[in-house]
């Protein structure tokens, strides 16, 4: 199970083990695991939810103006 359908042109990282068939002469690979090459998920997740608090107004300066002054100074 991958957890994901890969799309044209995006691209993943395999572990495979290559093999002959030998009727053909072809070459064969059988993949054992697929992942999407980059970053990986928890990067995804990140960017995600940054889109999603930048969309709600939390990552403005004025917000952020706001956390810091319910922080002691000794806390940033």
């Amino acid at each position: 199970m991958v957890g994901f359908t890969p799309k044209a042109g995006e691209q993943v990282e395999l572990r495979a083990n290559v093999t002959l068939y030998e009727a053909r002469g072809d070459y064969q690979l059988q993949v054992d695991a697929m992942r999407k090459a980059g970053l990986g998920d928890l990067h995804e997740a990140f960017l995600r939810l940054k889109i999603k608090l930048e969309a709600e107004g939390f990552l403005t300066p004025h917000a952020n103006f706001l956390f810091r002054q319910c922080l002691k100074p000794s806390e940033w």
